[in-house]
């Protein structure tokens, strides 16, 4: 059952010493029990509970990704990173208080129909993989490369394999993938691990960007993926990344979408795990829709992408709307 605001709002005020709560309202929030908490001078908080051990986990590693953003990590940013603010326990958990999110939320959809959100978009992820490995490897978080990255892909494949629900179409594609070595050359960077819900904007300038159960140093692909949901998006997202971070990763794209794909190959997996012939089900059918899709086309292998839709200039003139807007 749900916990109310107004459960959440005295949580929020035993973990936040001080806190007088003017206001509580339910705030959705995937996998978590959460409210937007107003003080009596005005100050805006989220808090949070988590519905499930790996929502647990997950938000423990953020607060893990946000103490390690210093404020000199955090002054490299052009946007805000939530601040903690306070936890406290609560049965086998714990809830936790940070600052509001400024900004609307940016869904996927919006950023091809709105080109200059898209490239802000790719700006923002751009600066977080252009931070210095020190903010990661100070605070003890993980380090991997390009054979990690490799190697964790070959695995979600292998299991899912062993099921014998891949469609032939779409194991092909995979094995072609895992065997491209110039698919798996690249630069390690710092990551966020983020993903479509992390992002929110003032008009088209990202403010703040959440997340941060990731942070790490992996593959700059790894943040992208969320990106195969819309080819448009896509196409100016990494136009605005390009910008800031040049265009050496020439199989950037290519790995995201197989990221991508390969949480469909993790939905089948956990419903076998879980004997769920729903999930299974469902599983199944979104993998005969990617078969579908790709049967037949060059697309049947992750190539190498053609030139992107935008153009440098076109990038440049699109941020350069977006500096003006704000």
């Amino acid at each position: 059952m749900a916990r109310s605001p107004f459960t959440l709002a005295a949580l929020a005020a035993a973990a936040v010493p001080g806190l007088e709560i003017a206001r509580a309202g339910h705030v959705a929030v995937e996998d978590y029990d959460a409210a937007a908490i107003s003080g009596a001078d005005g100050q805006e908080f989220l808090v949070r509970i988590p519905r499930s051990k790996d929502a647990d986990t997950r938000i423990r590693a953020e607060l893990a990704g946000l103490a390690a953003l210093t404020a000199g990590a955090r002054s490299r940013l052009p946007f805000a990173v939530l601040e903690p603010k306070g936890a406290v326990s609560y049965g086998p958990t714990r809830a936790i208080v940070t600052d509001f999110p400024y900004g609307s939320p940016v869904h996927v959809h919006e950023l091809g129909e709105r080109p200059a959100l898209g490239a802000a978009v790719g700006a923002a992820i751009a600066a977080v993989h252009a931070l210095p490995a020190t903010v990661v490897t100070d605070a003890g978080l993980p380090v991997t490369g390009p054979a990690d990255s490799k190697r964790r892909a070959a695995g979600v494949f292998e299991r899912a394999e062993a099921t014998k629900l891949l469609p032939a179409a779409v194991e092909g594609r995979w094995l072609a993938a895992l065997d491209d070595a110039d698919l798996w050359q690249f630069q390690p960077t710092v990551i966020g691990g983020f993903d479509a819900n992390a992002f929110f904007a003032d008009g088209d300038e990202v403010v703040t960007v959440t997340g941060w159960h990731g942070l790490a140093i992996g593959d700059p692909a790894s943040d992208l993926a969320f990106l195969a949901q819309d080819e448009r998006a896509a196409d100016v997202v990494l136009g605005g990344y390009a910008h800031v971070r040049g265009a050496g990763d020439r199989r950037l794209r290519g790995r995201a979408a197989f990221f991508s794909e390969l949480e469909l190959a993790r939905w089948l997996i956990h419903g076998w795990e879980l004997r769920s012939t729903e999930i299974i089900d469902d599983a199944v059918d979104m993998l005969t829709t990617l078969a579908e899709r790709v049967h037949g086309h060059r697309s049947a292998r992750i190539e190498e992408p053609t030139a992107p839709v935008l153009t440098v200039t076109e990038v440049e003139d699109l941020l350069e709307q977006t500096r003006k807007a704000v």
